[in-house]
């Protein structure tokens, strides 16, 4: 049956509506009515995919490839799933077929994807640099291309491309009252710094605020309550609210342009600069004088984008020491994890200490080092000097680069997983090297 076929607008309504049900029973009343066209089963296996209900998204697949064998965009749509899944290298043979059969710029984007979320940033790179040539406005190609080139290193390349990201997301970057910086001379003026993405992304770039101070500005610094206590501690800043307005700032500036409009483009520029915390206050908490050594730990973090979570029986190794003493930061409903697993008596819970990130700071403070997955408190940590043995995916955040260390934090060490969903190395590397550390 030849003509266009739509049903886009209808399932969408449907789904507004919450009529998940309906919109399923349409879908596949599609796939009924139209055995000889595509777009059916390209909509039920998008359907199931986003709704991550991947065992069905794989029939409809699998059972549309049976008809369709050639047909591009199933091809690169099973590559998706298949990437989702972390069969990596099943994914990339479909993709690559897809690829062959029709390049177009939706099939070559997903292959870069999948090279991306793999930690392949050369081959995702390329991808990339192909769609930006093709396509020069498309904010998605040039964000990507970004990601590629910081986590390669490739910082002046990087950061002048990271500034897509405020045409991605305009939402998320209001336009404000007062001017936006673009590297203008700031002798004698008034520059306001606001926060931007996750809570960790302001921590990692507090680093560059302080830098706007040398260059003669009079530096305000958006904060949050959460923060409030953290920021007082940077010299040279005056604290606003997000939601308050200064009438005599001249400037505004997202906190993740810094590098970018400051000219930082090498390592010594970017990692070599003074950590602008210096938090002397001590913590009112009663810690037991037990002589014991203090070890702090974060086994969960957010869902979204990605679980960053690692199971909290993984390091029930800790207590086989019975010199250390482990204190968990954990403050969300993971921190029942606790109970669940007896460790009751191992593990003396700090949630009910901790109020925002400065009483964390002056908790962290105190313990040898500690041991996290990727949180906002592993920044913080990093960021007051304290030891960190930090717990990352098969394939993490740019930020973290290659290898065991990190140029953001002289003292921590990096510990990731081999392979997608699988600790088990990376516990093993992080327990050998405590216990080499203890001989």
């Amino acid at each position: 049956m030849a003509g266009k076929f739509d049903n886009f607008h209808k399932i969408e309504m449907l789904l507004k509506h919450g009529r998940v049900r309906a919109a399923t029973q349409f879908l596949y009343e599609q796939l009924e009515k139209y055995p000889d066209r595509i777009e059916p089963v390209l909509q039920l296996g998008a359907f199931y995919r986003r709704r991550k209900k991947y065992d069905l998204a794989k029939i409809i697949y699998e059972r549309g490839l049976r008809k369709f064998p050639k047909a591009p965009a199933l091809l690169s749509n099973y590559g998706n799933l298949l990437t989702d899944l972390k069969e990596f290298d099943l994914a990339e043979v479909y993709l690559l077929r897809a690829r062959s059969i029709h390049s177009s710029h939706d099939i070559v984007r997903n292959l870069g994807l999948h090279y991306f979320h793999r930690g392949k940033p050369k081959e995702a790179l390329a991808l990339f640099e192909l769609l930006v040539e093709d396509q020069p406005d498309n904010a998605d190609y040039h964000w990507h291309r970004a990601l590629c080139l910081l986590h390669l290193k490739r910082f002046k390349e990087g950061w002048e491309a990271y500034e897509w990201r405020t045409q991605l997301h305009p939402n998320l970057y209001p336009t404000r009252k007062y001017k936006k910086w673009c590297g203008e001379n700031l002798s004698g003026k008034t520059i306001c710094v606001t926060l931007e993405q996750g809570l960790g992304d302001a921590l990692n770039f507090l680093r560059f605020v302080p830098l706007l101070h040398k260059l003669g500005a009079v530096v305000f610094l958006e904060s949050k309550p959460v923060f409030e206590g953290v920021f007082k501690c940077i010299s040279g800043v005056q604290l606003i609210d997000s939601d308050e307005r200064v009438e005599s700032i001249d400037y505004y500036v997202p906190i993740m342009s810094l590098p970018f409009l400051l000219g930082l483009t090498t390592e010594n520029q970017l990692f070599e600069l003074d950590q602008p915390l210096a938090i002397k206050e001590r913590t009112a908490f009663s810690f037991p004088s037990s002589g014991k050594k203090k070890v702090g730990l974060i086994w969960a973090g957010k869902k979204t984008p990605k679980d960053r979570s690692c199971d909290l029986s993984n390091f029930n190794f800790l207590f086989f020491n019975s010199d250390i003493q482990v204190y968990s930061f954990q403050f969300d409903s993971r921190k029942s994890d606790i109970e669940k697993n007896g460790y009751e008596n191992f593990i003396i819970d700090l949630s009910s200490h901790i109020y925002n990130f400065y009483e964390t700071a002056l908790l962290l403070k105190e313990m040898d080092y500690v041991i996290t997955v990727d949180t906002s408190a592993a920044h913080l940590a990093g960021l007051i000097g304290v030891p960190v043995k930090l717990m990352l995916l098969h394939y993490s955040d740019w930020r973290w680069f290659e290898g065991k260390s990190t140029p953001w934090y002289p003292a921590m060490t990096l510990y990731r997983q081999h392979q997608p969903d699988d600790w088990s190395q990376a516990i093993l590397e992080l327990r050998r090297d405590l216990e080499m550390s203890e001989e």
